[in-house]
């Protein structure tokens, strides 16, 4: 905190949460900020990457084309098993609100699939859930159903009434998933059916990390 003057741009990776430390940063040390959600995939990287280098008046086209297609590639190897196990799945997100935006963004807007339900668990302001709606907007009338709840069974009922075929939440939702045979994969705390050390999901290179597990989480059964 002591050299926080001396950075060049502080960025805050929620519509929110952060932005009043970044305002007040900006009025002591004359910092500039940029406001983006946090970034999984594609799209959502390279928005994000541009936006820093626009600020930094840096060029980024050599990376974002470098990393896009890296992880397009990969997106084409898998685009066999998506077609033969016909994976353009409905799903179901149960995660905070920064969390929900990046997710959605990269299943619908990278690999394709179709969101069914939201639920955030988070307390999201009241001032701020409209602009979460917008973002969660994806386009093409493609826009998840949002619910604001953080009980267990509140949100299982929720669930099991769009019953998504593959839920990423956390351990607390395996029963859910296994009342309506969904496959699940835990993104979220509490997290205690697997072990995690060093392993993200954002960025180019954590979205190619999320496919694996999504897709591990498919085939395990077989």
């Amino acid at each position: 905190m002591e050299e926080a003057g001396a950075a060049a741009l502080n960025i805050v990776l929620s519509p929110w949460v952060g932005v009043s430390v970044a305002e007040r940063l900006k009025e002591r040390f004359g910092t500039p900020y940029i406001v983006h959600p946090l970034p999984i995939g594609v799209t959502t990287t390279n928005a994000f990457v541009r936006k820093v280098g626009a600020a930094l008046k840096i060029r980024t086209t050599a990376v974002t084309n470098r990393e896009e297609e890296r992880v397009y590639q990969y997106i084409d190897r898998i685009a066999d098993f998506l077609v033969d196990f016909d994976v353009q799945l409905h799903f179901a997100t149960i995660s905070d609100a920064n969390y929900a935006v990046a997710l959605n963004r990269f299943l619908v807007q990278d690999i394709g699939w179709l969101p069914s339900v939201a639920v955030v668990t988070d307390q999201v302001p009241e001032q701020h859930r409209a602009a979460l709606h917008d973002i969660l907007n994806l386009g093409k009338g493609i826009t998840p159903k949002i619910i604001y709840e953080s009980d267990s069974w509140k949100i299982r009922d929720a669930v099991e009434k769009e019953k998504p075929a593959f839920i990423l939440g956390s351990s607390l939702d395996k029963e859910a998933a296994g009342g309506i045979g969904a496959w699940r994969l835990s993104v979220s705390f509490p997290v205690t059916d697997r072990v995690v050390l060093d392993r993200g999901y954002a960025g180019y290179r954590g979205a190619t990390t999320l496919i694996e597990d999504m897709l591990s989480a498919i085939v395990a059964p077989f």
